[in-house]
């Protein structure tokens, strides 16, 4: 699992490197490339706060408009997409987000609103410090 930072409409990585023994990490939902690291959870904040800090700084100075966070990177995770015959439209599960559901009326609507809960739901976990899952891809079920 990885966790979020999120700071100043800005949102990153959390991982931790076993091997190297440090905390590292990159903003998420933005094309420029910004990454930070520390050896404590501390550390890694700070640095993660600097980084988006210098990065808004270096964009006044350039007279560069900052991006802003579009959620493009978020992890992809699978979707289960069904059609209701009770409700009479498509639903769709976010089997590794818990409570992460969506439906709609057509396959293009329920797709498009299960990506916007997807960003939601992962906005509040970051919002109130919980865990957001890594995607692990294909689920198998028994």
């Amino acid at each position: 699992m990885t966790n979020m930072l999120h700071y100043k409409d800005y949102m990153g990585t959390v991982v931790f490197s076993e091997e190297d023994g440090v905390f590292h990490g990159k903003i998420i939902g933005i094309s420029d490339s910004i990454s930070y690291e520390g050896d404590s959870v501390k550390s890694l904040i700070n640095d993660f706060h600097t980084a988006i800090d210098e990065y808004l700084d270096f964009c006044a100075e350039v007279s560069k408009i900052p991006e802003k966070c579009s959620f493009t990177d978020i992890p992809k995770y699978e979707i289960a997409i069904w059609w209701s015959k009770e409700d009479n439209r498509y639903l769709a599960e976010v089997p590794e987000l818990p409570g992460c559901m969506a439906d709609g009326e057509t396959l293009n609507e329920v797709t498009e609103n299960v990506e916007r809960i997807i960003r939601e739901w992962i906005e509040c976990a970051v919002e109130d410090g919980k865990i957001v899952p890594e995607p692990i891809g294909r689920l198998k079920f028994a």
